[in-house]
């Protein structure tokens, strides 16, 4: 309503509401303030205060009118005096921008703990230097660049260090070598290069050597070269893991290595080692895994006859004498692992090898010169694979248990194929089968270990990688033992106060090192607390909590973060609920405050803001017009506009919720009906990622991309513009919920325009594009039912030089359908979008989502099709929605999709490549298609089909005819 009031009324009431609101701020803040500020100390409460603003106002619930030490700050902990923090753990919070030189004021920090979260980059201050008192650093799974500075050496006080998956460069600093209590040291997966540091030879004097209490060197993934420091095999060392693979080392393996006694794991594989290997393997009682594959080692084969505690042995890929396999390999009957591929084997494989006598699991000799038969007659019930593939062997006899062997490449197969293809198709049993079905919402699972109740609950999930497994691979048959280990470090967590039953952990298992581990909250509780989320996430990555049946990895959270807190409180409960009812008062009356000065403001202002659309811009950096976004067919939106069309963002227009916000639906004054996406609090970006994000999205432009209308940013708000797509996304059609009959031709022409999309942005863009987030759910249909794909939010601006290397990024996507070699490399390249994709076919022809009822659907295909035969494989895993479909052609799409999803991107098809086999597959129907039942159809009925279920013919870019013979449309 309009007041009717005069205008000196209205004034001298607004300045009168405006006394008295500031007269209650006063008595609230006297209030609030009077018992807090002697706490803690003002040092402290000024760096968490320039921490926040370096993280984009990050943590939100920091509240400067509470103290830090005395009120539930969200990750800060203090001393017992309640005036010094020393503990800032802040593990997937989006935490965005750099860690400030500030960090270097809070001098009483023992455990700094920053992991997973990806926005956070930059490099490391010199100031960390400060931080006398640190015990734990782990910055891991973030985005942080730059060289390790030297004055790391300075943390003497520090025994973990963990920088894992970041893209540091330079070298590793010598200075490390005064970190004489460091337990910890994990520099993988980053792009450190140079020599490992040596005290011999380094300008300090300093190196690896010097930390003899260290017992992890996790040093793989990087750039190294030279030599392995001769200096690090001493007989003071206590190293229990060395971890060097994947780098660029060259010359001996060390004679010295037998000095390191209590080595349990060694990888020195894939590197460009040479010489022969060093006797002194043999002599290291405690070793269990060694990894020596992959280089260019010679001479003979190694005698570790005394390395009796072996379980895992790799020994392939390098330039050995030709040899026997040898004799010594019956004595270790602790290996369950043995891998010899490509090591210049000859003759017989003697039978003694896979005896009821030893513990061997896994074996795989490929690629050798071994002849004559294979007599698996006396084989351990424990065998599970045997690889042959491609020697000589011209026998076999087969095991009296299920046993997956690979004879592929031998004369034996000549003549007998179809044996050869029957054993290589078995497999171990899976487990963690769920008889549930249907979806939950964003963040929230179904527990496949209490499929009596279906509940949709939110678990704690993190993507694990193991630096050094101790199991042959992580399969399914695995998982029980990794579960109940999972759940009995929790239990035993000095940070945890609560009991973990095993059916609260579960595990899925994506390739041979990696996996997904969801921690549910009890039964009938559909999430955790946000302070138990905040614990669990810190004790899973707590170095301290080992699993000895698996051993050591890292872990990265994803999902939205819980609003957690890892506090004790120092005051009592009364005045806990004094103080937060004097900050309820105080929030109150600030916002009423704020919304009226807001008010006048917008009064005052209107008419300069409508002619300054981007002063909201030009006031977030330097450099004025600069910053002013270079648009492409988007336009400017502002606040008010978009408040019209969306009648004030009303609930009745509201039509769908995602991880970024709300999606309404709006008109524009002319008429044109749109989406909007309304960034939610936690999905603010700062202006230059935002800006970033609108000039991408308003550079391509498809008929199989959802387009960019244009943006609002304004008064704090982030909202994308987008055309109406009224059919709603694949995934919705897929599970039934829109109504349209997908039938075996409408999914095809849907896989075929989403492939063009992605292939638009991988080779047609300027520059091209990598989107990272492709999914059922972020492909949308229109009125048409075309396929268009939505939500670049994740995209990647791809290396357009050849020879360029794939970007190095932290890792982001979605569970069931992220890459693993993404994950594993942090390597991001198009084949990444390829393997999304693979998994989205798959979801078209089973309806399935990728992880249902705790099984991955690709590997459930791959099951199938290997137990089951192709045919027989494919029909057991089709949407039973799909009532009648060419089986030829949905068996060559079967065979595209499991393309797509290799392991190794290399072995993908690029998105050009899977767009001319999805054409090629209309030819494979002939006029009258054999569809599965060996139906046949008239001329009028496929006619009538088509006008029945899929509208329009000319719809589907000429498909028609392709599938249904030549039937012209009345």
């Amino acid at each position: 309503m309009i007041s009717t009031l005069p205008a000196w009324e209205q004034s001298r009431r607004g300045l009168h509401v405006r006394f008295s609101l500031f007269a209650s701020l006063v008595a609230i803040s006297s209030l609030l303030n009077a018992p807090v500020t002697s706490l803690t100390i003002q040092q402290d409460v000024n760096a968490l205060r320039a921490l926040q603003a370096a993280w984009g106002g990050k943590p939100s619930t920091w509240d400067f009118s509470t103290d830090p030490c005395d009120t539930l700050w969200l990750g800060v902990g203090c001393d017992d005096t309640h005036t010094r923090v020393t503990q800032l753990l802040l593990i997937n919070q989006d935490l965005t921008g750099t860690l400030p030189s500030s960090i270097g004021d809070l001098t009483n920090l023992t455990n700094l703990d920053l992991s997973s979260n990806a926005k956070l980059g930059g490099s490391l201050p010199t100031e960390i230097s400060n931080l006398k008192n640190l015990q734990r650093l782990f910055i891991q799974f973030c985005n942080l660049s730059g060289q390790i500075p030297t004055v790391i050496g300075n943390l003497t006080s520090l025994s973990y260090l963990g920088l894992t998956q970041n893209s540091l460069s330079g070298t590793l600093p010598d200075t490390i070598g005064f970190l004489s209590n460091l337990f910890w040291l994990d520099v993988s997966s980053n792009q450190l290069t140079g020599a490992l540091p040596d005290s011999t030879t380094s300008p300090s004097g300093s190196g690896l050597d010097n930390l003899t209490n260290a017992r992890h060197f996790h040093l793989e993934n990087n750039s190294f070269s030279g030599t392995i420091p001769t200096s690090i095999f001493n007989t003071q060392m206590q190293l229990i893991h060395l971890l060097l693979h994947n780098n660029m080392l060259t010359g001996n393996i060390p004679t010295a290595v037998g000095n390191l006694i209590h080595m349990e794991i060694m990888h020195f594989d894939s590197n460009a080692l040479n010489g022969s290997v060093p006797s002194g393997f043999s002599s290291i009682q405690n070793l269990t895994t060694l990894h020596l594959d992959n280089n260019q080692l010679g001479g003979q084969l190694p005698d570790l006859s005394n390395a009796t505690n072996l379980q895992m042995l790799y020994l392939g890929s390098n330039n050995f004498t030709s040899a026997p396999i040898p004799s010594w390999i019956s004595n270790l009957k602790k290996l369950f692992l043995l891998s010899m591929d490509s090591a210049n084997l000859f003759g017989n494989i003697s039978a003694d090898i896979f005896s009821s006598s030893s513990n061997i699991s896994n074996v795989t000799f490929a690629s050798n010169s071994l002849n004559g038969t294979v007599d698996l007659s006396s084989a351990n019930s424990r065998l599970r694979l045997v690889n042959l593939s491609n020697n000589d062997l011209a026998g076999f006899v087969n095991s009296p248990t299920t046993v997956q062997i690979i004879l592929d490449g031998n004369p034996y197969c000549d003549n007998n194929q179809g044996q050869c293809d029957s054993l290589r198709a078995a497999t171990p049993t899976l487990i963690n089968a769920s008889a549930c079905s249907g979806s939950c919402a964003d963040n929230y699972l179904i527990n496949p270990k209490l499929s009596t109740t279906c509940q949709c609950s939110r678990p704690v999930v993190g993507n694990v990688d193991f630096l050094a497994t101790k199991l042959p691979i992580l399969e399914d048959y695995n998982l029980t033992l990794m579960e109940e280990e999972f759940a009995s470090g929790l239990s035993q967590s000095a940070f945890m106060n609560i009991t973990f039953l095993d059916f609260q952990v579960v595990v899925n298992t994506f390739t041979a090192t990696h996996a997904t581990v969801s921690i549910f909250p009890p039964n009938n509780t559909a999430t955790w607390s946000p302070s138990d989320a905040a614990l669990i996430s810190y004790a899973i990555k707590n170095q301290e909590i080992t699993y000895p049946g698996i051993g050591p990895m890292v872990c990265a959270f994803i999902g939205t973060p819980y609003d957690a807190v890892i506090i004790v409180s120092g005051l009592t409960t009364g005045a806990k609920v004094g103080i937060a009812i004097g900050v309820v008062v105080f929030v109150v009356a600030v916002v009423v405050l704020g919304l009226y000065a807001i008010r006048q403001r917008k009064r005052a202002d209107k008419a300069e803001e409508a002619n300054k659309p981007f002063a909201a811009w030009i006031a977030t950096g330097e450099g004025g017009d600069a910053n002013i976004p270079q648009l492409k067919g988007a336009r400017w939106f502002s606040l008010e506009e978009i408040r019209k069309c969306t009648n004030n963002f009303s609930q009745s227009n509201e039509i769908g919720e995602g991880g970024y916000g709300k999606v309404y639906k709006g008109y524009l004054a002319s008429g044109e009906k749109v989406a909007i996406k309304r960034a939610g609090t936690d999905s603010l970006q700062g202006a230059a990622e935002f800006k970033n994000e609108i000039e991408l999205l308003s550079r391509v432009h498809h008929r199989n991309l959802v387009g960019l209308i244009g943006f609002c940013f304004e008064e704090g708000e982030q909202m994308l513009v987008y055309e109406f797509m009224p059919n709603g996304t694949l995934r919705e059609s897929l599970s039934g919920t829109t109504g349209i009959q997908m039938n075996w031709e409408r999914r095809l022409s849907l896989a075929m325009s989403s492939a063009r999309g992605i292939a638009y942005l991988h080779t047609e863009a300027n520059p091209p594009i990598i989107h990272r987030d492709i999914k059922s759910s972020n492909i949308l249909l229109d009125d048409k039912l075309v396929a268009k794909v939505a939500d670049f939010g994740l995209s990647k601006v791809a290396p357009t030089d050849d020879g360029v290397a794939p970007l190095s990024t932290q890792v982001k996507g979605t569970l069931g359908y992220l890459d693993p070699d993404y994950f594993m490399t942090n390597r991001l390249t198009e084949k990444s979008d390829v393997y999304s994709f693979g998994v989205v076919l798959l979801e078209l022809m089973t309806g399935r989502l990728p992880i249902q009822g705790g099984k991955y659907v690709v590997r459930e295909m791959r099951v199938a099709l290997a137990q089951e035969g192709m045919a027989q494989g494919v029909k057991s895993m089709v949407d039973p929605e799909l009532k009648e479909y060419p089986l030829e052609a949905l068996e060559k799409l079967v065979e595209l999709a499991l393309a797509c999803v290799e392991d190794s991107p290399e072995s993908r098809p690029t998105m050009a490549e899977v767009i001319k086999e999805i054409e090629s597959l209309s030819e494979v129907t002939s006029a009258k298609p054999e569809f599965q039942g060996n139906n046949e159809y008239s001329q009028e009925d496929k006619l009538a089909y088509m006008q029945q279920n899929l509208g329009s013919p000319f719809d589907y870019s000429g498909s028609y005819t392709a599938f249904y013979g030549n039937v012209q449309p009345k």
